[in-house]
Order: C-alpha cells, then structure tokens, then sequence
C-alpha cells in the first residue's frame, strides 16, 4: 500500500470529547503499543465497498505516537506520526511543519473552530507545498456502527493545498469526522477530495471492529 504525498497532505483524526466528555484529559498514557482499529472503506460515488484498512499503533512515547496503516492482507502498509492532539507530523514520506492541522484544540467541543497553517515536504521525491486547515466542531451525535453504538462530537475541517513556491490552491479536501472518545479515535469519517474546484473523490471509512490493550 502506497501513501500519496499530495493526498498525504490533504487528509486527515482526533481524539475530541462530546458535551459531558473531557478531551482536555491527557491522551498518551491512554495510547498503548498493539492499539488497533480496523475500517471499511467505502466509494461514496459509486456506493460500494473498497478495502478494509487497520491501523495499529507501533510506537507511543510522551507526547507523540507511530501507526501503521494496512491492507486487508496486512503487507507493509505506511506510518503515521501523531502528536498529543492528533494532528499528523509525519505521512509515508511526507513531513508537515508544525503540524497537518488535523487534529484539534485540547478544549474543542461543538461550537470550536480552528485554523493551522503548515508547509509539507515529501522527504524522498523532494519539493512540497503550503497547506491550510480550517476546523470546526459541529454537534453531538450518537452512532452506530458494526464496531458499536458511540457517543460523538461530529467536526468538520476544510484543507487547501498549494504547490511549492505558493501560487493558487491545486487540491482541497473536505474532512468530516464523527469522533468517538471511547474509541480513542473515530467511528466515522467522510472525505470529499477536489483537484482544481472539481471532485475527484469522495469516500468514508466507518470502525468495524477495534482493541484497546
């Protein structure tokens, strides 16, 4: 399995606590090496199932941690480094400085917003670019899913890419997520990728089963 840099640089997880939930709790201790979740991933343009990925932690240290993105037949698969907010430092080759902007305030909850600027650079093939995520937290909602029934804070984050040099936005995503304290990650999230103002994908990955040690 192949991480994109430029998709590497759109996409997108955090842990965020519902009205009642406390997300401002420190989250490393909680994060343990063998940690898995396990999703399907959906076409939402066509409608049908693709690939079920795994994602397990490897490495978890103080105020970051490593985990490894896989196929349904395991294979080496790709990393990624989160830091105690759960915004990404590190995607397969691609490193973003401070921070993706994924992730999201300890304090966050329905009514949030945020904004990250942030420079990419793909540590193997070279160049990168600048990107900009803008997050808000929208509701509470509850959900169900194969993996259960979770309580949720529902949060959207817009995030525009630019080429190396600056220049006019080459690829935007629309990331919604349905985060789930109880999983220490998500229960849904939905993606809606653009090249050039038009979509070019639009898919979901919905928890099916996951372990926490």
């Amino acid at each position: 399995m192949k991480c994109n840099c430029l998709n590497a640089a759109l996409l997108g997880a955090t842990l965020l606590g519902c009205s009642g939930f406390a997300y401002a709790e420190d989250v490393m201790p909680k994060i343990q090496v063998g940690d898995h979740w396990t999703y399907q991933d959906t076409d939402d343009i066509a409608g049908t199932p693709r690939a079920k990925l795994t994602m397990t932690v490897t490495e978890s240290a103080d105020k970051n941690f490593t985990v490894r993105v896989s196929g349904p037949n395991g294979g080496s698969g790709y990393l990624i480094v989160f830091d105690s907010d759960l915004n990404a430092l590190e995607q397969g080759p691609t490193k973003f400085t401070p921070n993706d902007g994924r992730g999201a305030p300890h304090d966050a909850k329905a009514g949030s917003t945020w904004k990250t600027n942030y420079t990419w650079k793909d540590t193997v093939k070279g160049g990168g670019g600048k990107g900009q995520a803008e997050g808000k937290c929208m509701s509470n909602e509850q959900m169900t899913t194969p993996a259960g029934t979770f309580d949720t804070l529902k949060c959207y984050v817009a995030i525009k890419v630019k080429p190396p040099g600056g220049g006019p936005t080459v690829a935007e995503s629309d990331i919604t997520t349905w985060f789930a304290p109880k999983t220490l990650r998500w229960a849904k999230r939905s993606f809606v990728m653009k090249m050039n103002g038009h979509v070019s994908e639009s898919y979901s990955h919905e928890l099916v089963e996951y372990e926490l040690k």
